[in-house]
């Protein structure tokens, strides 16, 4: 989905459950998702229109933009010296995956090393790969 179209949602999104007092079930049936989906988009509506139009934060998905507000990092600097300090690693945060920490490394003007490419193990007698 693309920024533009994922913009005019949330403000659809706003103006059927505040304007019109459309329940989630309504509003799901009309965007042709699931209640709970309805309700998390409208939630990340409510929270990125408290946010400047200029933020930084804006262009980072829920997940990200959730976990960095729970650790009270709001500037990419803040985010940077995380990185370097060794704070901000998969295994000093619970929710910290692969692609959550590569966007918030790409956010702060970062870049992650790649994995090692795992060594393929191989039978003695056949030759052939184990998986």
């Amino acid at each position: 989905m693309t920024k533009e179209a994922r913009e005019e949602r949330f403000a659809l999104v706003l103006e059927l459950r505040e304007k019109d007092k459309r329940t989630y079930h309504s509003i799901a049936a009309q965007l042709g998702v699931g209640i709970m989906r309805a309700r998390q988009i409208y939630e990340e509506a409510v929270k990125r229109r408290s946010l400047a139009p200029g933020d930084p934060r804006l262009c980072l998905r829920a997940r990200t933009w959730n976990l960095l507000n729970y650790h009270d990092i709001e500037t990419r600097e803040e985010a940077r010296r995380a990185f370097e300090s060794g704070k901000m690693q998969a295994r000093n945060w619970y929710w910290l995956g692969r692609k959550t920490l590569a966007e918030i490394a790409a956010w702060a003007g970062l870049e992650i090393k790649p994995r090692a490419p795992k060594k393929v193990r191989v039978c003695p007698h056949c030759g052939k790969e184990l998986p």
